[in-house]
């Protein structure tokens, strides 16, 4: 502590419901932090990642729940100062999964899909994504794939293409 450095190294860390390893270290210098920190975890689920999400989403969120293989992947890394932000880039999906909430009709079954966030190369919201390549999962005895990308969360740009049987009503 003496010397403003930390360094974590298969450090066991609990967020919410989220068991994640740590490793990675982080110095405190005069004027800025220098971060590279990976956090992971294989054994997190859906609902308690979006818990982390900021309030303004969370209310949106906040009944989805999941069963099945859940992964969660993130890295920090960079400067932490006044005027800089480190590079954040998260992924996390689910294979072969259930994903339940009050706001749908029928649980969505045999679910697989991962979701890629990046703060992009400004390490600002401007930059910023977010990507589900390929969703796949079954919604009352029906496939549905989509994907879904979104860039630039100032004044955001969505891409989303879906293929399948969705009632309006959910």
């Amino acid at each position: 502590m003496k010397t403003g450095v930390y360094d974590f190294e298969r450090v066991e860390m609990v967020v919410g419901d989220n068991n994640f390893k740590v490793d990675g270290f982080v110095e405190t210098l005069e004027d800025l932090t220098d971060v590279d920190l990976i956090f992971t975890s294989d054994n997190a689920n859906l609902e308690s990642v979006l818990r982390m999400l900021p309030e303004k989403y969370l209310n949106d969120f906040k009944h989805f729940r999941s069963k099945g293989k859940f992964h969660f992947e993130a890295s920090i890394n960079g400067q932490l100062g006044p005027k800089d932000f480190p590079a954040i880039d998260v992924s996390f999906g689910l294979k072969n999964g259930s994903i339940t909430s009050p706001r749908l009709e029928h649980s969505l079954k045999e679910v697989t899909f991962t979701a890629l966030y990046s703060n992009g190369d400004d390490h600002n919201n401007r930059t910023s994504t977010l990507e589900i390549p390929s969703f796949k999962g079954y919604f009352n005895r029906e496939l549905i794939e989509l994907s879904l990308k979104t860039n630039n969360f100032d004044d955001p740009r969505l891409d989303f293409q879906l293929d399948g049987v969705v009632p309006l009503a959910s």
